[in-house]
């Protein structure tokens, strides 16, 4: 989460994806005013789509 365009993204507003998940090339994109996507492709090239309510990032403002 960023809100300077990208340019900092502070610690307190990382999201754990899951345990021991990290992401080699990723994508997020909105789908409406109130859902974001993340695509990415983890460990031993596994590929996950998930679904994020922006309500969840928002509550770590």
């Amino acid at each position: 989460m960023s809100y300077d365009d990208g340019n900092s993204s502070p610690e307190k507003y990382w999201i754990e994806l899951g345990a021991n998940r990290r992401a080699g090339y990723s994508c997020l994109t909105s789908v409406d005013e109130n859902t974001v996507d993340i695509l990415y492709e983890g460990i031993q090239a596994q590929v996950t789509f998930q679904i994020i309510p922006l309500s969840n990032l928002l509550l770590r403002r």
